[in-house]
């Protein structure tokens, strides 16, 4: 007589999910303003040119008059459905002709209003400043990629010393990325008497390795725990897509049988708290 179960028992049903991931876009056009002063910049250089370099250069930068403004538009983001948590704008600066209290607003300009950040008061030494937006100043609501990917930002001057010098402005944009996602659907196994007539009783477990994410998962592995080194290669698996495994052995006592997907780690997942399965067999017909 054929015994039937079905089980799936996730372990760690904490889910462990993976960080966010970021990434630099720098200017790459003048915006509506461009009020502050070329210092040591190229001739012909449009004044984002003197502060979109990937290192600093202090040689050439912006100097700032009164409360003038400046504002870039930024590369294009790349990113297709991903999340998006927050924006970053980074300036390098320091203080106007080693004058003290030379300060400027960060800025982000949208649908024609200009949104005023944090107040930097700059030093003699030059320094990163930063201001984060966990939400478009201009909705108030998450940002759209659409939305970064129009970003126009920069700064404003102060009155007080001309707002100082800026080399360098770059935007960290932090979103959680397209991951994949494997485990174990629909583990099941039955036992049955052993063909050879001794009585003998064996296990026939099968189950599937499947990609819940939203990106193509990697070659990985996934492995038996109770077998010893039972490791079954799994392809490339696209969105949705499953690959079967199954295992026929003899049971001599009773045991918990695991598989567990992506067992050496290959894939990097949204979720990696979810990968193995259980089921526990008695060796009972």
């Amino acid at each position: 007589m054929k015994k039937l179960v079905l089980a799936v028992l996730f372990l760690g049903i904490v889910a462990g999910m993976a960080s966010a991931a970021t990434l630099t876009i720098r200017p790459d056009g003048q915006g509506f303003y461009s009020a502050w002063t070329n210092v040591g910049c190229s001739s012909g250089s449009s004044e984002w040119q003197c502060v979109d370099e990937s290192s600093a250069n202090t040689s050439d930068y912006l100097k700032a008059t009164n409360t003038a403004k400046e504002s870039f538009s930024f590369g294009s983001t790349g990113l297709s459905t991903e999340t998006v948590n927050s924006v970053t704008i980074y300036y390098y600066a320091k203080w106007n002709l080693k004058t003290a209290d030379s300060c400027f607003d960060a800025m982000i300009r949208a649908s024609s209003t200009d949104y005023a950040g944090n107040n930097f008061c700059t030093n003699g030494t030059w320094l990163y400043y930063s201001q984060t937006y966990s939400t478009n100043p201009a909705t108030g609501s998450a940002w759209t990629i659409a939305e970064v990917n129009a970003l126009e930002a920069g700064m404003k001057g102060g009155a007080t010393n001309g707002g100082g010098y800026v080399a360098q402005v770059y935007a960290v944009v932090d979103y959680n990325p397209l991951l994949s996602d494997l485990f174990i659907n629909g583990l099941n196994f039955y036992e049955y008497d052993n063909s050879n007539g001794t009585g003998q009783v064996r296990a026939f477990v099968w189950g599937y390795t499947k990609n819940a994410g939203v990106a193509n998962a990697s070659a990985s592995t996934t492995q038996m725990s109770y077998l010893s080194t039972d490791d079954q290669s799994v392809g490339v698996l696209a969105p949705g897509v499953q690959s079967y495994f199954s295992r026929d052995y003899l049971c001599t006592s009773a045991h918990t049988f695991t598989a567990t997907a992506d067992f050496y780690g290959a894939v990097t997942e949204s979720n990696e708290g979810n990968n193995a399965a259980s089921v526990y067999i008695d060796c009972v017909v």
